[in-house]
């Protein structure tokens, strides 16, 4: 409900709200301690306050009534109708509160008083007329939009009508109601304005061509054929798109679904998120708020499924795994983790494609094993080996596994980084039991992983000849 107020109680009211907000927003950026939830309250109050400068320089710019468009002289003879509503902002997720001012002149103010005192009455042809002619060409644009609108969202019920079908067919049944009471539709001033009352006709009366429409009737294109000004026969049903997916589709978003679920069967904020839109779930809020998730968790969880990368991580140790997939998860990619070979076998397996396979060198989870597997399955599979030797050559691997790079354990992300934008998905041709002759350079970075025995680390590293087995 618009509350009233005089020209100068307005723009008090105005001023007393920009002030209040300006104070909040000042202590929130002199805070000692900034919250999560900062920003956002920051972003929202700087909207409001430009909401209200906004309406105040309208008031103290316009200089015409929006009821009847008089020109009057002395501003302070307006009568101010101020009312307030929420907007949804696009950036923050946040209800913006807005401020719609309204400006109306004496006469129009005692009009109004004048037919609330009476029985509300309908709007004659004349008056019909006049408010037709008065709107500006913004707010007949925005009448077309909103037909446009509505007759697009009726799909195969609109039967080829347009917007203009529809605002037509609302100013066609608001003139048959002023001609007669009991027929058409009615447009009673004292309770909505003229653009207010069109859109309503409008909706109603696009509801009504969708329930009169039934799914089951069946079309003939020789009914829905028309002709364009250049006697062209079209038929409709050349711009309808099929209201149901194709069945190829439906498998592969089914199958895409399921390998989702399957590479964050570990992550609990993303299967929550997926879950949640399964059953329907849009907004955020809405999300967040089912699955007990904070705003930081939702957005990380969300990052994660759009990522359009994905890696498979197979490493016995728990603490290096999780450490390579918080680096690859910074990097973008979305990152599936194992420290079983089996396990990492059945992975690829159920959830390929991936962008990129890293495999520990470990007699544990016989690495080249696995990557010999990878291999023959997918020969153009990018992969990649960690080892914990210290250089290249003394990685034991076949002839066809060659082309595959060694990333020397530990590693940090530059390191990581280099590795995965140089490898490639050929295989180079190499002589079998051929090494790699460059050593790793002195000069390179190397960050320090916490293994799992330190003590062992300590411990001189003992010889032993070109083909012994790796360490365990």
């Amino acid at each position: 409900m618009a509350d009233s107020y005089s020209f100068l109680d307005a723009k008090q009211q105005l001023e007393n709200e920009m002030t209040d907000r300006q104070k909040r927003l000042i202590n929130i950026r002199t805070a000692q301690h900034r919250y999560e939830s900062s920003a956002a309250e920051e972003e929202l109050l700087e909207n409001e306050i430009e909401d209200r400068k906004i309406a105040l320089e309208r008031l103290e710019a316009q200089t015409c009534c929006d009821c009847c468009r008089t020109q009057v002289d002395v501003r302070e003879t307006f009568r101010i109708r101020m009312s307030k509503y929420s907007e949804k902002s696009p950036t923050i997720n946040l209800m913006v509160e807005k401020v719609l001012v309204r400006l109306e002149c004496a006469e129009c103010v005692r009009r109004e008083y004048d037919s609330q005192q009476r029985p509300e009455r309908i709007a004659t042809k004349d008056e019909i007329e006049q408010a037709f002619e008065m709107l500006t060409p913004a707010e007949r644009r925005e009448l077309r939009n909103s037909a446009d609108y509505r007759v697009h969202g009726l799909g195969r019920a609109g039967r080829g009508r347009t917007g203009e079908d529809l605002l037509q067919e609302a100013l066609l049944s608001t003139w048959t109601g002023a001609e007669d009471a009991g027929k058409g539709r009615h447009w009673k001033k004292s309770r909505v304005d003229f653009i207010g009352y069109l859109k309503g006709a409008m909706r109603r009366i696009s509801w009504g061509w969708k329930e009169k429409f039934s799914e089951r009737e069946p079309w003939l294109e020789s009914e829905v054929i028309i002709s364009n000004p250049e006697a062209d026969e079209m038929s409709p049903f050349e711009n309808v798109a099929s209201s149901e997916p194709a069945a190829d589709q439906c498998l592969s978003v089914k199958e895409e679904i399921e390998r989702r679920f399957k590479i964050f069967a570990n992550d609990k904020e993303a299967i929550a998120v997926l879950q949640a839109r399964l059953e329907g779930m849009t907004t955020a809020r809405e999300i967040m708020q089912e699955h007990n998730l904070t705003k930081r968790h939702y957005e990380a969880a969300l990052k994660q499924i759009r990522c359009q990368k994905s890696a498979l991580v197979i490493e016995e140790h728990d603490q290096v795994g999780r450490l390579v997939e918080r680096l690859l998860k910074q990097m973008g990619y979305a990152v599936c983790t194992t420290c079983d070979s089996g396990e990492g076998l059945r992975l690829y397996w159920e959830c390929s494609p991936f962008d990129v396979v890293m495999i520990s060198y470990s007699p544990n989870l016989n690495g080249v094993g696995l990557a010999t597997d990878i291999f023959k399955k997918n020969p153009t599979q990018r992969m990649i080996i960690t080892t914990t030797y210290s250089s290249e050559e003394e990685v034991v691997r076949p002839s066809q596994l060659i082309h595959i790079p060694i990333l020397l354990k530990p590693f940090g992300r530059s390191e990581l980084r280099t590795v995965l934008q140089s490898s490639t998905n050929t295989v180079r041709e190499k002589p079998a039991n051929c090494f790699r002759p460059e050593r790793r350079r002195a000069t390179a970075i190397r960050l320090r992983l916490p293994l799992p025995d330190t003590r062992a680390s300590r411990l001189p590293k003992p010889k032993r000849t070109l083909n012994a087995p790796p360490p365990i």
